[in-house]
């Protein structure tokens, strides 16, 4: 099975701020079922409120000796669409 990622900062029914959102949702489902497609988005407060989410993975990320964030990634319960949560810094 192929795998697709489509990685943005918005997208439909999740955040729309301008028409990337319309084009992301547009494009994920114009995709075939067939595929294995998933979208990352940044774990705004808008999309976290608005959909119940799971944990999927933690870990920290190496920005420099002085600079170690940790970031956690969640699956929304009843979308199979992943969103990126940022738990402190912006990345």
């Amino acid at each position: 099975m192929k795998s697709i990622a489509i990685v943005c900062c918005e997208c439909v029914p999740f955040i729309k701020v301008g028409g990337l959102g319309d084009v992301t949702g547009a494009l994920y489902s114009k995709l075939p079922r067939y595929l294995d497609k998933k979208v990352f988005l940044p774990g705004f407060r808008q999309i976290l409120e608005k959909f119940e989410s799971e944990k999927i993975l933690e870990c920290d990320v190496f920005f420099s000796q002085n600079r170690i964030e940790k970031v956690e990634a969640s699956q929304a319960q009843k979308i199979s669409k992943c969103v990126f949560n940022r738990k402190s810094a912006l990345l």
